[in-house]
């Protein structure tokens, strides 16, 4: 709104801003779509975790929720049937969350205030390991999902400028730093997708509280989460990845190619923390030809009886079961060592209590985990792996992605357990050694106390004796 300046402050502000408009400009062309290429998000898969001790929840939640006793309504008793056993394995169709009764869905769950951008939400229960259910969440987007994202994919973002100082020039040079444009769309973008994400949970945390909501704070995603895009019309072979488009979304050339797993029509994409302070979900892309309808393939894709999903996500939840128990463990840790550096021995016997049983829980929780999994894999290590056919797109890697969700797997395992077992002897010996010594101290104030019990309890006599002694000596 002001007039052109050629010198002083003012004109050096101007050109700073000219220079952020072009930029915001090149940024903008970069991440518009191909002409012929069509873009969708129309799912969002979450999962919560219910351990042995959290059966009870979940059952509660689905009885309150679905209570018709149809055919597949009396399925949902296999839940409460199969919960002690010492095995894993199968799978339950809970029901269908709506907005509007919807009478070709059976079972079904009114929920008025699902978010605008929900058509509905199918709820599948899987039992992946002999003590613990996965709840999973199919949310099935409807457009809005995906015009919102469209728009702010689309928007124009300046540079995000910080000053340093008030005067951002001068003889120590400049005295402020900006964050490109491409990376503030990107952010705008994940935030918007994130935004949907907790929308969810906000909905689901009504009904299925388990063990991921119970961490973290309310205004972050909890629930791991695969975000799935349908592609149709996209170019040639020979540019398939090198999307300037598919930036903002984390579906750049690096990512794609470094954590892409392909079969197919289909890539998988590992979460990656990348440069942004946003937690990223898992992607799934979905190809289409130009002539194809996508939706035609949302329930088909995504159905109980497909076992990729299934497979999927009960890795996904291991997974980010094992990353729960390694932040628990990093703090305790921390914890532990600071309270073995120093202090008093016969100081904070509460402080070391609790500690005790935070370290015994985590630790219960790792063990029962590694010795389900070392039993799975006798009993279904010689199987086929639904994700098998999934191959890296990285030439260098040669894990398929069953290979790679159980390597991650292993390894988390094996790097959390050598650190709870060092940590548990450590926090042991310590205790020993401070009984030890509260033992002794006990010891002298036993002593101590129970010879001025003598004392006390002879003074009359020693008290007689003295003064005849006084007599004695005094006649």
């Amino acid at each position: 709104m002001l007039p052109e300046f050629r010198r002083g402050p003012i004109s050096h502000l101007q050109r700073i801003r000219k220079y952020q408009r072009e930029k915001a400009i090149r940024s903008l062309e970069l991440s518009r779509l191909p002409k012929g290429l069509n873009f969708r998000y129309p799912l969002c898969i979450q999962m919560e975790l219910f351990p042995i001790e959290s059966f009870d929840t979940l059952n509660s939640a689905i009885a309150r929720l679905f209570r018709d006793r149809s055919s597949l309504g009396g399925r949902r008793e296999l839940i409460r049937s199969t919960s002690p056993s010492l095995f894993a394995g199968g799978c339950v169709h809970a029901g269908v969350l709506v907005r509007d009764s919807k009478p070709h869905f059976v079972p079904t769950a009114t929920v008025k205030n699902l978010p605008p951008e929900v058509e509905y939400i199918v709820v599948d229960v899987y039992k992946a390991l002999p003590s613990a259910f996965v709840a999973c969440f199919c949310t099935f987007l409807n457009d809005r999902a995906t015009v919102n994202l469209h728009e702010v994919m689309n928007r124009t973002y300046l540079p995000a400028a910080r000053f340093d100082r008030w005067v951002p020039f001068g003889p120590l040079g400049p005295g402020f730093s900006e964050t490109p444009a491409d990376l503030v769309r990107e952010e705008s973008v994940l935030e918007e997708l994130l935004r949907v994400r907790i929308s969810l949970e906000d909905v689901i945390g009504r009904y299925f509280q388990g063990y991921f909501l119970g961490q973290g704070e309310r205004q972050t995603a909890r629930l791991p989460a695969i975000e799935r895009f349908d592609l149709v019309g996209v170019p040639s072979e020979g540019e398939e990845f090198r999307w300037s488009w598919g930036a903002p979304l984390r579906l750049d050339h690096g990512t794609i190619t470094f954590d892409g797993y392909r079969e197919n029509k289909q890539i998988f994409i590992f979460s990656s923390e990348g440069h942004c302070r946003l937690p990223v979900a898992h992607r799934l892309i979905v190809f289409h030809d130009a002539t194809e309808d996508p939706r035609a393939q949302d329930e088909l894709l995504h159905s109980p009886a497909d076992g990729l999903v299934g497979t999927i996500i009960q890795d996904i939840a291991t997974l980010e079961l094992l990353k729960q128990i390694m932040r628990a463990v990093e703090a305790l840790r921390v914890r532990i060592y600071r309270r073995l550096a120093g202090g008093s021995l016969l100081m904070g016997f509460h402080e070391d209590i609790r500690l005790h049983r935070h370290l015994q829980k985590e630790s219960l929780l790792l063990n029962r985990l590694a010795l389900e999994l070392a039993q799975g894999e006798k009993l279904y290590g010689s199987g086929p792996c639904p994700l098998a056919s999934f191959q890296p797109i990285h030439k260098k890697r040669k894990r398929d992605l069953g290979k790679e969700f159980s390597e991650g797997i292993h390894f988390q395992l094996e790097t959390i357990s050598q650190h709870v077992e060092f940590v548990t002897k450590s926090f042991s010996d310590y205790v020993a050694t401070r009984n030890m010594g509260l033992m002794y101290r006990l010891t002298v104030v036993a002593t101590l106390a129970t010879i001025l019990a003598l004392i006390i309890a002879t003074w009359s006599w020693i008290t007689a004796a003295f003064h005849r002694l006084m007599n004695f000596f005094g006649s």
